[in-house]
């Protein structure tokens, strides 16, 4: 189990004007490689974070507004995708879910009644490698933690697996 937090690392999504942004593009750039080289595709793994990156449309509330905005630009969504590409990694919330239904994980503080507002991202993930796929029961995000006081602005996913 690999367990990992990218920070998203400032507001500025540009890697030659924000020093912090692009640590955290070399960070994601060098997880493939880690991977890659040092576990096989069918070691059965789970990875999972604050990976502080929503890749897909349903990932987010608005795919057109925050195309441009950190955590949803085009470098952050290739570079997640070059890691999961190293182990073939499954997405286990889009595995239960489908890709087209909206997933969200973390919603602003700024948003006091972030529920009826529901501008969120999906930015947590559980990945699992090909051997546990089939293992796979559900994955649930437990938004009602949301409302703990003090909350959080993200809410805890869950993933249920049978044994092998």
């Amino acid at each position: 189990m690999h367990c990992v937090y990218i920070p998203a690392r400032g507001d500025v999504p540009d890697r030659d004007i924000n020093p912090k942004f692009n640590y955290k593009l070399r960070y994601l750039d060098a997880l493939p490689d880690h991977f890659a080289e040092t576990y096989g595709f069918h070691d059965p793994m789970t990875f999972a974070g604050d990976l502080n990156v929503a890749p897909l449309p349903a990932d987010v509330w608005d795919h057109a507004k925050l195309r441009k905005v950190n955590t949803h630009t085009e470098i952050e969504i290739a570079a997640l995708e070059r890691l999961k590409r190293s182990l073939n990694w499954i997405d286990t919330q889009r595995q239960v879910s489908g890709d087209e239904d909206s997933v969200f994980t973390w919603w602003s503080y700024r948003a006091a009644d972030w529920e009826t507002v529901n501008k969120g991202r999906r930015l947590d993930h559980i990945w699992v490698t090909p051997g546990l796929k089939d293992s796979v029961v559900d994955v649930e995000v437990l938004t009602a933690v949301r409302h703990w006081v003090p909350p959080s602005d993200h809410a805890p996913v869950l993933i249920l697996l049978r044994r092998p």
